[in-house]
């Protein structure tokens, strides 16, 4: 089989073929890579999850909550695992929030990064996942920053949210008592 291509537009493909390739007029073939990229898919990697493997959370505060608002989210602090609504797999942690405890579920197919508190304790590949990231938005000049996301829980923490975000996480899971919701619609009552 031959495929002929333009040599501006290749692309690293899924496997090795022959090509049909004209260059000033003259045509040759050669071996190279075809297809269609892969695209790398959430389920793949270790630290990524779905709301299915979390099950029952639950939200302690003030008074049950109905309806989860954002605009109340970081009313009575800023967060320090970043912008979200705050649950947990664990009853007890949960009162420590407040009195009144909220059970909720997740959806089923929601997507969740599965993180640590420290980030020695990363499940396996997600600190290069971070970095790689880093230096792809920033280029080489990231290299260094992107080193020093292991020095403390700060950098850590804040690393971590933002590639969140970036990949469009629906909730990111730094332990059983914290879980932060970035998606509110992928998180409701339990049925």
């Amino acid at each position: 089989m031959q495929i002929e291509i333009n040599l501006l537009k290749l692309e690293r493909g899924t496997h090795e073929g022959r090509v049909k390739v004209t260059r000033g007029g003259k045509t040759f073939y050669r071996k190279q890579r075809v297809g269609k990229k892969e695209k790398t898919k959430i389920e793949k990697k270790k630290y990524n999850i779905k709301g299915s493997d979390i099950g029952i959370v639950y939200h302690g505060g003030k008074k049950k909550i109905d309806i989860i608002d954002p605009t109340k989210f970081q009313h009575r602090d800023i967060g320090f695992y970043g912008e979200g609504f705050y649950v947990t797999t664990n009853r007890v942690h949960a009162k420590t929030y407040g009195r009144s405890i909220t059970t909720l579920e997740f959806d089923k197919n929601a997507n969740i990064l599965l993180s640590s508190l420290k980030s020695k304790d990363a499940p396996d590949g997600l600190v290069d996942a971070i970095k790689k990231d880093m230096i792809d938005r920033f280029g080489e000049r990231a290299k260094i920053e992107a080193d020093m996301i292991t020095d403390n829980p700060i950098n850590w923490k804040d690393a971590v949210d933002d590639f969140a975000k970036r990949n469009n996480y629906d909730a990111v899971k730094h332990s059983e008592g914290e879980i932060v919701v970035k998606n509110i619609s992928v998180i409701g009552k339990k049925k």
